[in-house]
């Protein structure tokens, strides 16, 4: 099920168009990488990774940060599939600002996302 649509900003020099989706995986699946573009994978619960993105353990890029923060709040597969259901898809995206506070990811509003400036240093690591 679509949940979330997100391009980078045009001055970036990686472009993507990436539409991200909602689905429930088989109760054993097991995460693999392809070991070119992905080297480890493992099945984790999105509020384990934003928190340790937030703690600066690890980076993650804006659209993902984003996306498994929104899914952080359901603590049901079932409840998030209904929300993403119910979810107006928006297309994200972000125009960065300084800011007194540090840089800042502005996205807009109707995204959904409960904010709309959302500090670097939050996902990223030094």
């Amino acid at each position: 099920m679509p949940f979330a649509h997100w391009i980078p900003p045009p001055h970036l020099p990686k472009r993507f168009d990436t539409h991200f989706f909602l689905a429930p995986a088989p109760r054993h699946q097991v995460a693999a990488a392809d070991l070119r573009e992905v080297v480890s994978a493992a099945w984790l619960r999105p509020r384990t990774v934003v928190a340790a993105a937030e703690a600066a353990e690890l980076n993650l890029m804006f659209a993902t940060y984003m996306n498994l923060r929104w899914l952080a709040q359901f603590t049901a597969v079932g409840v998030a599939l209904a929300a993403a259901q119910a979810r107006t898809v928006v297309t994200v995206i972000s125009e960065p600002i300084d800011s007194t506070n540090g840089r800042v990811f502005r996205i807009p509003d109707a995204a959904g996302y409960g904010e709309t400036d959302i500090l670097e240093h939050r996902l990223r690591r030094n």
